[in-house]
């Protein structure tokens, strides 16, 4: 009777891929992701500045409205006076987070290209998951302290788009970094400093997105 072998089918990242081709694969998507959203971070700064720079202090945040004579914004909404200035307090804290995230990520690849144990670089990575939580915890009471609603005015609006940005950018941040956390888990992470230096790159781009839009934010009005 013939014994028949069986072949069990290989997963996307099993130890016989070639090692040079998951690099080369690892680093493409991480470069590519970053620079598509490289040209989104810039288009949407460049849009803010084109509308701060046209609209006038009455459209933008309604000076000179008053409750004996509200204002009325394209969308029906009356305005019964000039819209607040959003605090900047934590916004900052915002930023701290994502340069804590760029920093860990940083100290990561450091410590896979020293060849150091393996709990100081998945170390790093778990504090860079905890400075997205962080910033992102900011980045909500911020939200929740807004003394205006998003259709305000131009100002409002844009400040509003802005937190939002930032928290996409850092939840994708945070769910690509769980994923590349687990490949280190499982034994994934190929030659020990390919997959943190996709860490930092993608780290250190969310830091500075992140940074850029909220100072873009905190100065805006």
């Amino acid at each position: 009777m013939a014994v028949t072998d069986t072949v069990e089918p290989s997963l996307p990242f099993d130890d016989d891929i070639d090692p040079a081709r998951q690099r080369t694969i690892t680093l493409l998507a991480v470069w590519l992701f970053v620079g598509f959203d490289a040209i989104l971070t810039a288009l949407t700064v460049g849009a803010w500045a084109y509308l701060r720079s046209s609209e006038s202090p009455h459209l933008w945040r309604f000076i000179g409205c008053t409750p004996a004579h509200p204002c009325l914004t394209p969308g029906g909404y009356t305005v019964p006076g000039p819209v607040p200035l959003a605090g900047t307090f934590h916004l900052a804290g915002v930023i701290a987070g994502a340069l804590l995230l760029g920093a860990a990520a940083w100290q990561a690849e450091r410590a896979a290209r020293s060849g150091k144990a393996s709990r100081w670089t998945g170390g790093w990575v778990v504090i860079a998951v905890l400075a997205v939580v962080g910033a992102l915890g900011m980045l909500a009471v911020a939200y929740k302290g807004l003394l205006f609603n998003r259709f305000d005015g131009a100002y409002s609006t844009a400040y509003w788009y802005f937190l939002v940005s930032c928290g996409v950018h850092l939840t994708v941040a945070g769910v690509v970094l769980a994923g590349f956390a687990n490949r280190i888990r499982l034994g994934r992470s190929g030659d020990g400093t390919t997959t943190f230096r996709a860490i930092r790159i993608f780290a250190g781009w969310t830091a500075i997105a992140v940074t850029v839009l909220c100072i873009v934010a905190s100065v805006g009005g």
